[in-house]
């Protein structure tokens, strides 16, 4: 995240709360998934740009974040926002129903990710949608333009870093395969065309070495965790 931006749609920072601009990932996923009539919880939502974005492409959106100032932002420019991490017992989030839960740029800074997880599946489970799935994207570790940064001392710009050790923000590191594995360990099923920052969902080493981010969608799987 960048701090004190200005968005596309004006949706201006004031006083250096942590936000951004509607990002790449968050492109990747509305190039490919219409999101009208769609109930969207966003986890670490920061100030709310995606979640404005869902609003006006006619989605509905609950964004929620552990810092008080992002969620105050959003609060006070009329989206719906919650501060705290994802907690299925929080009657907000039982009312909301969601149909997808997405995890933008999170799980990098997260040692154990199975308390996230557990909750998404578990939110996800209560929902009534007939289609529940879940969406996370973090930095491609294995893209080779981060190493040739990194290796040339060029990567002032933390996205940059493949591992973020400048900012020292980035905890974990992730491929396209481990992203599917942790998605199927936790009862969800991955096809070919949610691994949207893929190239025409082909699981090559085009996709695998030189996509920046990895943005994978999945589906709930009826049965739970396998």
């Amino acid at each position: 995240m960048t701090s004190c931006t200005t968005t596309a749609r004006n949706y201006s920072q004031k006083d250096c709360v942590e936000a951004q601009n509607i990002s790449e990932w968050h492109r990747i996923f509305l190039a490919k998934r219409a999101v009208t009539s769609i109930r969207i919880l966003d986890v670490g939502c920061g100030s709310g740009s995606f979640l404005k974005e869902i609003e006006t492409r006619g989605g509905i959106g609950l964004g929620i974040d552990q810092n008080p100032r992002n969620v105050a932002f959003a609060q006070q420019h009329g989206l719906n926002a919650l501060q705290g991490t994802l907690d299925p017992a929080l009657p907000e989030i039982q009312s909301f129903n969601p149909d997808m839960i997405t995890i933008f740029e999170v799980v990098e800074h997260i040692y154990d990710v199975s308390p996230l997880l557990t909750a998404a599946r578990k939110v996800l489970s209560a929902s009534s949608s007939k289609d529940k799935r879940l969406l996370i994207s973090t930095p491609n570790a294995f893209n080779l333009m981060r190493a040739v940064y990194f290796l040339a001392q060029r990567h002032r710009d933390s996205h940059m870093d493949p591992l973020g050790f400048e900012s020292a923000e980035h905890i974990r590191a992730y491929s396209y395969r481990t992203v599917i594995k942790l998605m199927q360990n936790f009862g969800f099923t991955v096809t070919k065309a949610g691994v949207l920052s893929g190239y025409s969902g082909r699981d090559d080493l085009f996709t695998r070495y030189l996509t920046p981010h990895i943005v994978v969608e999945a589906r709930l799987l009826t049965d739970g965790v396998r």
